[in-house]
């Protein structure tokens, strides 16, 4: 088995859904908001999530305490490649909703965001290194009670030594802008 190959699983989503709706129907009423950033940065547009997650942390929009994500607790944590590693500090956080970010293969164009259906995720990538996030979706929502939103972004060639494509660099400021004014 490669340890150091990322998973990459159908995803069953509805073509017509939503991510914007979704995540804002989400937030509602959401006080505690812990945003997780997932990916690989040596294997190119697999670095998606975690690209996001620090430009969202750096946005300016996020200086402002205004709008609508006013009196919200946010704690931005970068997993890397081994989300599991940070389950101890998503539950000393205690979130209501945790939103997954990663690059996901949906069979869609590069770049393109969507909601990913987390149980619909095989748990056949087990190691000793990390578990599949089918799995760690349902242990934050079983041991930690948090809600959980998986935001994939599509994201083409994630070979080893390979750039982030000009697509996924575009999603991923879409995302973080758009994430930045509703948190």
């Amino acid at each position: 088995m490669d340890y150091h190959r990322r998973e990459e699983f159908p995803v069953n989503a509805e073509p017509s859904t939503d991510w914007k709706q979704v995540v804002a129907a989400e937030l509602e009423g959401t006080a505690r908001i812990a945003v997780c950033g997932i990916g690989n940065e040596l294997r190119g547009n697999d670095a998606a999530g975690v690209l996001c997650l620090r430009k969202l942390k750096n946005h300016p929009a996020k200086k402002v305490a205004a709008g609508p994500g006013r009196g919200r607790q946010v704690v931005f944590i970068e997993c890397g490649e081994s989300p599991e590693n940070q389950t101890g500090r998503i539950r000393k956080f205690q979130p209501d909703l945790v939103l997954l970010l990663d690059a996901a293969r949906g069979g869609r164009p590069p770049g393109d965001i969507f909601i990913v259906d987390p149980h619909r995720i095989a748990d056949n990538e087990v190691s000793t290194h990390r578990i599949s996030l089918g799995m760690l979706v349902r242990f934050i929502e079983e041991s930690i009670g948090a809600r959980v939103v998986f935001l994939g972004l599509e994201p083409g060639e994630t070979g080893t030594g390979t750039p982030v494509s000009e697509a996924v660099k575009t999603s991923v400021s879409a995302l973080s802008d758009y994430l930045s004014l509703i948190l």
